[in-house]
């Protein structure tokens, strides 16, 4: 199993816009997959951990046969206005849990907006 955690705070809402962040590709195992994110607003309720980017994340990661699944995960950052900040993120995993995967190289138009940069990997 491999699980990768965003650095990118998807509370209280992101947006997604056709055109603009609605793309997200990255590589599980060398192999590529692009999602095509629908235009909305998506909550994230902090206190209900909770948020409406995962389950579409996760239809469009089916749709597309990526053996990848998303949940909603939270870090401390150090990116605060006064220091540390909690932020809820998204992590990918991988759905195989009896062997070692990788999962890397985010990008697309939409990493800025609901992924970032990895910031923990679990093997």
């Amino acid at each position: 199993m491999a699980s990768v955690w965003g650095s990118k705070a998807v509370n209280p809402s992101v947006e997604i816009v056709q055109g603009v962040n609605d793309t997200l590709i990255f590589y599980v195992d060398t192999v590529e997959y692009t999602i095509y994110l629908d235009p909305n607003t998506y909550v994230t309720r902090k206190e209900f951990f909770t948020s409406a980017l995962v389950p579409h994340v996760n239809e469009k990661l089916l749709a597309a046969n990526c053996p990848v699944t998303v949940a909603l995960g939270g870090i401390v950052s150090d990116d605060g206005p006064i220091g540390n900040a909690h932020k809820n993120v998204l992590i990918f995993s991988h759905n195989d849990t009896t062997t070692s995967h990788v999962i890397e190289d985010f990008k697309g138009n939409a990493n800025d907006t609901v992924f970032g940069t990895i910031q923990k990997v679990e093997p």
